[in-house]
This record gives C-alpha cells, sequence and structure tokens, in this order.
C-alpha cells in the first residue's frame, strides 16, 4: 500500500544517517510494520541467541512510542553506534581539551609579561626625611 511504502521511505531516510545502524517501525502491538533494508530483527540487535550477549556489544537502541490523539499508535525503533557516537563526542572533548590548554599558556605568557613590565620600572619613592638629624 501507499503508507508501508511511505513507512518503508522513512526508515531507509533515518538509516542514511551516519549514526545510525537501522530503523524499525512497528504498530501499538508490537508488528513490524517497515524496517530499513539492513535493518536486524531484535533478537540479532540485543544479541539474545548469542553467548552473553555479544552481538549487542557496541550498538545502542532507542524505542519511542508514536503518539495520536493521546494514545500510542505504535513505535519506532533504531539502532545507533556506540562507537560512532562516542567518536564524534570525544573528538569534542579533544578540541576542548586543547582550547583550555592554550588559554592556560596564554594565562602564564601574560603573567611573565606583566610582571617583566612591572619590574622593569624602577620603584619611584620619595626619600623621607630623617627627622631625627633635622633640627
Amino acid at each position: 500500500t501507499k503508507d508501508q511504502e511511505r513507512l518503508l521511505k522513512l526508515t531507509n531516510q533515518l538509516a542514511q544517517d551516519r549514526l545510525v545502524f537501522d530503523a524499525t517501525i512497528y504498530d501499538s502491538q508490537g508488528v513490524r510494520l517497515a524496517s530499513s533494508d539492513e535493518a536486524l530483527s531484535v533478537r540479532e540487535v540485543l544479541g539474545l541467541d548469542t553467548p552473553l550477549a555479544t552481538a549487542s556489544i557496541g550498538r545502542q537502541q532507542l524505542v519511542e512510542p508514536v503518539l495520536a490523539d493521546g494514545a500510542v499508535i505504535g513505535f519506532v525503533r533504531v539502532t545507533f553506534e556506540t562507537g560512532r557516537v562516542t567518536a564524534i563526542s570525544d573528538h569534542h572533548y579533544r578540541k576542548s581539551d586543547r582550547y583550555m590548554y592554550m588559554m592556560v599558556l596564554m594565562s602564564f605568557v601574560c603573567g611573565m609579561l606583566f610582571i617583566m613590565i612591572l619590574r622593569r620600572q624602577p620603584i619611584r619613592r620619595k626619600k623621607a626625611e630623617n627627622l631625627l638629624l633635622t633640627k
């Protein structure tokens, strides 16, 4: 049907994102309506059939209800590649760390320059008269 094709197009569009492994849409009873081209079943993604669920390592699932008029009409399941998500955040953390180190270094250099400028100028004090020696 036309709705089925639109749902299939939507799941494939979701799966095109570089962080997304697959996407699937279910009805309110949990029956699969549409899934992206390379989608795995829930059992495969969760690794239920493998020892210690090793197949699920490196993947994170997000399941969200689809609401219409306050009632749940279905669910969207999106599986993310954890390594890709953390790689992006790690890059941003490293970048912010570099900025922080540069700011600390610049503060140190500015402090040293400030001290050098202050030490260059001799401290000018008025010579106080020795009151004991004056008559």
